[in-house]
């Protein structure tokens, strides 16, 4: 939960096929996805009023999808969701999310001299996700995110959280 963003009207559901009509009846009631996922045999979706999100779409492939990236950029919508689940990459792309001069790079180890080249380029981490053998890093300024860090840590990663929590 977040305060701010400016969302409003939430819904969630969980199931367990792809929510695909769950989708679709949110887009009719004129939400956006916020949130898409899958995780311990359960697909997460959240939607929201107040986004500034318009004409999203969404796509899962087996394989990572940089010609659809790539063919959604050129319609001039950004990535909004990038995640790796139940064997697929999932993607939502979307209109009005602020985002401009977004960047992804795929690498077998965990990527953190592509996140300082994106750092170097005024850029901000939009998502890291793993999946397929290898972690996808997603970057966009305009994003309004400042002052990121991150942290690999074998357990659960919780006086970092408390610590960045501190320092705002």
């Amino acid at each position: 939960m977040s305060e701010g963003t400016g969302y409003y009207s939430q819904i969630w559901r969980t199931r367990l096929e792809f929510p695909k009509d769950e989708i679709r009846k949110g887009w009719e009631q004129g939400k956006t996805i916020t949130h898409l996922e899958y995780c311990k045999d359960i697909w997460v979706l959240v939607m929201s009023k107040g986004t500034g999100y318009s004409e999203q779409a969404w796509i899962t492939r087996n394989n990572f999808p940089k010609d659809e990236i790539k063919d959604n950029w050129d319609k001039n919508k950004t990535i909004t969701t990038l995640n790796y689940s139940k064997d697929k990459w999932i993607v939502v792309f979307s209109k009005g999310s602020g985002y401009y001069a977004q960047s992804w790079r795929t690498r077998i180890d965990f990527p953190s001299t592509e996140i300082k080249e994106f750092w170097d380029l005024q850029k901000t981490i939009i998502s890291i996700s793993y999946g397929d053998g290898f972690w996808a890093l997603l970057s966009a300024k305009g994003t309004g995110f400042y002052g990121q860090i991150w942290r690999t840590r074998v357990q659960f990663p919780n006086e970092e959280i408390s610590k960045g929590w501190e320092d705002n």
